[in-house]
């Protein structure tokens, strides 16, 4: 059975339209219209009328999106095998440096233990009061003794138990030597202790305890302990108060030109220092030592050029601008 040509069905609903009803009319267009409309977009994606797809998005695909969120992904692979490569060189870096540091720790080991670092030689400078062999044996150094193996600081105690050294200084000198530099405390005065004398510097520190009595003035009322007077000592601390005084005095007198002078200095009253002459016979009481450059440089020295000759008491203690200064000479 032949099938009808579609003109001719068109031409059957021409025919009969006007049998419909407007309203149905209206229906009947609108179902065609929207036929039309879905055989467009069926049409424009290249899909024939009877075609369905299933889970396809009807809506145009936004290709820059694409190219973007490409280029993302390519930069972040990127940026990850950077991190990685420099997670790589860093880590080889430290596998280097530490390679090196213990091949250096391998070669220092070797050298320090080397018969060549052995000690052949110690040269001791400054030593005046001291002998240098003293100062060697205190220092406790073997020769032939590893220079590495030695501490410093041991030696440097070893050689302080010595009263005279004020200060220490150890030094290796590659290969095999070790410096040693010392520093000499120097006697300034010396005070009488039962029969004996000791020696003691600008510091109040006792050097030495001898029978022998050196070419210093003498330091007398002063209220250490005799048992605590012990070579590497130091004064109390009220005697060093007053030592500071004399050395105050001893500079004024030292200015004026008659420290040889002076033999003794008596600090028992510390408001009333004594200095005594023992060649002119002379007492010259000073008072609490204030005003020391009037009160010596002026009034003692004229009087000492006075009264040359003349043993007495000398008294310059009281107020320079109110009191006389006067000589009294001994019956």
């Amino acid at each position: 059975m032949s099938k009808k040509p579609k003109d001719k069905e068109v031409d059957f609903f021409d025919k009969y339209e006007k049998n419909f009803s407007s309203k149905q009319k209206k229906k009947i267009k609108k179902s065609e219209y929207r036929k039309n409309k879905s055989n467009k977009s069926t049409n424009k994606e290249g899909l024939s009328d009877n075609e369905i797809i299933i889970g396809v998005n009807s809506k145009p695909i936004d290709t820059q999106n694409v190219k973007k969120n490409n280029n993302r992904r390519k930069q972040n692979n990127s940026k990850k095998k950077d991190k990685q490569n420099k997670k790589r060189k860093l880590i080889l870096f430290f596998i280097k440096i530490i390679t090196i540091i213990v091949l250096i720790c391998i070669a220092i080991g070797y050298l320090v233990t080397s018969p060549i670092f052995n000690i052949k030689k110690i040269e001791v400078s400054g030593s005046e009061k001291i002998t240098t062999d003293t100062y060697i044996s205190l220092s406790g150094i073997t020769i032939g003794k590893n220079i590495y193996d030695l501490n410093k600081r041991t030696i440097k105690d070893n050689i302080k138990q010595e009263p005279y050294v004020d200060t220490v200084q150890v030094k290796r000198k590659l290969p095999d030597t070790i410096e040693i530099t010392i520093e000499e405390r120097k006697e300034s005065f010396i005070i009488p202790v039962l029969n004996s004398y000791a020696y003691i510097n600008n510091q109040g520190y006792f050097l030495q305890i001898s029978e022998n009595k050196i070419d210093k003035t003498i330091i007398t009322g002063y209220t250490t302990p005799a048992e605590k007077i012990i070579a590497g000592d130091r004064l109390n601390e009220d005697d060093l108060l007053r030592l500071e005084t004399v050395l105050k005095i001893m500079d004024v007198i030292t200015i004026s030109g008659i420290t040889e002078k002076v033999n003794e200095i008596n600090i028992s009253d510390k408001n009333n220092y004594t200095l005594i002459f023992y060649e002119e016979g002379k007492i010259a009481y000073l008072g609490d030592a204030s005003n020391l450059t009037d009160r010596i440089s002026i009034f003692l020295k004229a009087i000492l050029q006075k009264e040359k000759g003349k043993s007495g008491e000398i008294f310059i203690n009281g107020d320079l601008n109110q009191e006389k200064v006067f000589f009294r000479e001994k019956v």
